[in-house]
Order: structure tokens, then C-alpha cells, then sequence
């Protein structure tokens, strides 16, 4: 009886799977183009670089991964560097129930690593072979809201017009050289964090 009931138990799951296999495989010929690879152009125009990835999960959902650097780059202070790297993951509900298409929203979660180096001097003059003179890392988590609209032409050509608001709850100084402390709050990161993009790629 047991052996019966294991075998039926088998025979259910094994047919549900196929089922839903049929299902997912219906969404997906109809998707065809599950993932996604996208190019935010706007931070380009100050230096910045933000790839991301992402990937159909539901008919109504989909995640996304996106990595952005900011090299070191001048500051106001002219003969300072800040360099800013981070790794968001948004996670998206399409409303129309064709993920990768369409309006969405959802929220996100993102890591900031910032480092600030500042060199001898102060009048703007420096050499690149000078030791930076003082040198500090921040580090801090945070969450906010995204909304967009996405295209995913026939041919795999994707546009995404984005803008999103959130706010980092946690920035810890993780390394710093001899700062004062009024120094040191002075080149504390913002709070605040404010997302806006134009993003073009591929979907395959």
C-alpha cells in the first residue's frame, strides 16, 4: 500500500511538472527573449559607467542586477579625487503581465562603496606621481523605489526609460587617514540617492 501510494505520489508530481513545463514553455515562446544586457547612456556624460542584467522570472516579475562605477574623477576642491562604485538589485512587477515589456515599478536594494583622496597642496596644482595625502573609504546599504518603461523589439533591441528615489540608512567610514572630524562629516555621502536612466541593449 505504501509502495502504491509513494508510486501515485510519483506519478502526480511527474505530471503537474509536465504541465507546468507546458505552461512556462508557452510564456516563454511567447517572451522568446528572456534576459536582457542594457547600457545606461546618461551617466555616460559625467564619466560614470552603469551595465545591468536582467531576467524574466514570471509573466509579472523580473530581477535585475546592475553594476556602476564612477572612476576617480576632480572634485570642487580641484586637486581632490572621489571615486563611487555600487551594486543595486531591483526587483520589477511589470503590470501587464509581459515581463521585459511595458510599464513596471518595484523597489531596490543597493551597496555604496565611496573613496575620497585628497592631495597636497589645496591650490588645484598637483603632480600623479605625488602619494595621495589623506585617503578614506565609505561604505553604506540602501533602499528605494524605481518605475519605468521597457521595449523589447522583435529583433532582441531593448529600451528602458527609468527614474527611481531611495535613501542609504547605513554609511559607515570604514578606512580613513588622518581626517578631522569636521573633515570628515564634510565628506560624508549624501543620503540621498536618485536614479535616472536611459538604458539601451540587447534581449536574447
Amino acid at each position: 500500500m505504501k509502495t502504491r501510494c509513494t508510486l501515485a505520489l510519483f506519478l502526480f508530481l511527474l505530471i503537474t511538472r509536465g504541465v507546468c513545463a507546458q505552461d512556462i514553455e508557452g510564456e516563454d515562446s511567447k517572451l522568446q527573449r528572456p534576459n536582457a544586457f542594457k547600457l545606461n547612456i546618461i551617466p555616460l556624460f559625467i564619466g560614470s559607467f552603469n551595465v545591468s542584467y536582467e531576467r524574466h522570472i514570471t509573466p509579472h516579475f523580473a530581477g535585475a542586477l546592475t553594476a556602476t562605477a564612477y572612476p576617480r574623477r576632480l572634485t570642487l576642491m580641484k586637486d581632490d579625487f572621489s571615486s563611487t562604485y555600487a551594486i543595486t538589485s531591483d526587483f520589477k512587477f511589470y503590470s501587464k503581465g509581459k515581463s521585459l515589456n511595458g510599464f513596471y515599478a518595484g523597489p531596490y536594494l543597493k551597496y555604496r562603496l565611496r573613496i575620497h583622496n585628497e592631495r597636497e597642496g589645496g591650490n588645484g596644482f598637483w603632480l600623479f606621481s605625488e602619494p595621495d595625502r589623506e585617503y578614506e573609504q565609505w561604505a553604506g546599504y540602501g533602499a528605494g523605489a524605481i518605475m519605468g518603461y521597457q521595449q523589447v523589439k522583435p529583433k532582441g533591441f531593448t529600451i528602458d526609460l527609468f527614474w527611481g528615489i531611495g535613501c542609504h540608512f547605513h554609511q559607515k567610514l570604514i578606512s580613513k587617514s588622518n581626517y578631522t572630524k569636521e573633515e570628515i562629516e564634510y565628506h560624508k555621502p549624501s543620503p540621498y540617492d536618485l536614479r535616472l536612466g536611459m538604458s539601451l541593449g540587447y534581449a536574447f
